[in-house]
C-alpha cells in the first residue's frame, strides 16, 4: 500500500495519520526542506519522527542562548526530531564530528545536507497547528487551531474571497489528477468521513456551511473515492442538503460559480424529477450568467441519459450492476461517460 491508494484505505479504515517519507540531497537547507515538504503537501500540521545523514553545516541554539552555534565540516546526524506548522518548524537535532564530538540543540536556518537526509514524517491532516508569539517565553509557540471548518473548504475549492482564482471556473474541478485528488484527501479526509456519517450538519448554520458540506459530499468524495462505488456514497446526502438550500432560495444569496455547485447534486441524481430540477436550475443559472452556459448543456445532457435508461449506465461496473444491450451499446459512443 503506498501513495494515494494508501491514503484513501486509511481514510476507509477511519485513520487519520500516515506517514511520508522525505530525503533531501547535497546542498539542501534541512529546516527549509521541512516547511516546504508541510506546505507542498498542503498540510496543516505534522511531526518529525526521526532522521539520519550527514550535514556540511549545522547552526544550533544551545539551551539558554540568544545566538545559534555554527558547526562546520563533516557532521554525522544522529537525532532529529520536531513539529511541522504552517507557520514554521520547531526542530531539535543532535550531530557528532569527526572526533565523535556531539552537540544537539534547536535547529537553525542554514544547516546544509552534505550527502543526504533520510527523514520520516508523520501527517495529522486532523489538526491544525500554528504559532503565535507567546509573551511568558518570548518566542513564537504552537497552538492547537479549529480543524477542518467550512470555509478551509470554501477557500480550497474556490480560492480566498477578493483573490484569484476565486469567482472563476477551475480546470481542475473536471479533470482526472492524481496530485489533487491526493491533498483532498489528505486535507480533508477527517471531514468526508463526518459528512458521509451524517455529521457536519452545524455547518448548515449557513448558507455557505450549507455549500461546504455539499462539496465534501458531492464532490471530495467523487476526487477520494474516484473509479471506486464509494465516489457516489455522499449523494443522497449531498442532494438533502442542497435541496433545502434551493427551497428556501438560498442559493440565489450565493455567487454563480458556488451555485453551481448547489446544483450539481441534482444533476448527479438517477432520478427523472431530479434531471428535471437539475435543467430548471441550471437553465436560470445560465440566464444570470452566460459564461456558465456549458453547465446548462451538461444538465441537459445528463437529463436525456436518465430519461433514457433510468439510471448512468456508466456506473453499472462500478456498482456490480449489470448492463443491458442497449446500455452497453450507448457506452461505445463518445461522450457517453461523465
Amino acid at each position: 500500500m503506498k501513495g494515494g491508494d494508501g491514503i484513501v484505505a486509511a481514510i476507509s479504515e477511519g485513520l487519520a495519520m500516515y506517514t511520508l517519507p522525505l530525503r533531501l540531497s547535497p546542498g539542501e537547507d534541512l529546516r527549509a526542506s521541512l516547511d516546504r515538504f508541510l506546505l507542498e503537501r498542503g498540510l496543516s500540521a505534522g511531526q518529525v519522527l526521526g532522521g539520519v545523514g550527514s550535514l556540511s553545516a549545522a547552526r544550533l541554539r544551545l539551551a539558554g542562548q540568544g545566538e545559534p552555534q555554527q558547526l562546520n565540516g563533516e557532521l554525522e546526524l544522529l537525532t532529529l526530531a520536531g513539529t511541522l506548522t504552517p507557520e514554521g518548524a520547531h526542530l531539535h537535532m543532535s550531530v557528532a564530528d569527526a572526533e565523535g564530538r556531539v552537540c544537539g540543540g534547536h535547529v537553525c536556518p542554514g544547516c546544509t545536507v552534505r550527502t543526504t537526509v533520510e527523514a520520516l514524517v508523520l501527517a495529522l491532516p486532523e489538526h491544525r497547528l500554528g504559532r503565535v508569539h507567546d509573551r511568558a517565553t518570548g518566542y513564537r509557540e504552537m497552538v492547537v487551531l479549529p480543524g477542518g471548518t467550512a470555509q478551509e473548504v470554501l477557500d480550497f475549492w474556490f480560492g480566498t474571497a477578493g483573490a484569484p482564482p476565486h469567482g472563476e471556473v477551475r480546470s481542475v474541478w473536471f479533470r482526472k489528477d492524481p496530485a489533487f485528488d491526493a491533498e483532498i484527501a489528505r486535507r480533508f479526509g477527517t471531514q468526508i468521513k463526518a459528512a458521509l456519517e451524517g455529521r457536519l450538519r452545524e455547518w448548515d448554520a449557513t448558507t455557505h456551511g450549507t455549500l461546504a458540506r455539499i462539496i465534501v459530499l458531492d464532490q471530495f468524495t467523487r476526487n477520494t473515492f474516484r473509479d471506486s462505488p464509494r465516489s457516489f456514497e455522499g449523494d443522497a446526502l449531498a442532494l438533502e442538503a442542497a435541496r433545502a438550500l434551493v427551497q428556501r432560495g438560498a442559493d440565489r444569496t450565493l455567487n454563480t460559480v458556488e451555485r453551481w455547485f448547489v446544483y450539481m447534486p441534482f444533476q448527479h441524481a438517477e432520478d427523472l424529477a431530479c434531471q428535471d430540477d437539475s435543467v430548471r436550475l441550471f437553465t436560470r443559472l445560465a440566464a444570470d450568467a452566460p459564461a456558465l452556459s456549458e453547465a446548462l448543456d451538461y444538465a441537459h445532457r445528463h437529463r436525456r441519459v436518465i430519461e433514457r435508461f433510468g439510471r448512468f449506465p456508466h456506473r453499472n461496473v462500478l456498482l456490480g450492476r449489470p448492463s443491458t444491450a442497449a446500455e452497453l451499446a450507448f457506452l461505445e459512443q463518445p461522450g457517453s461517460r461523465f
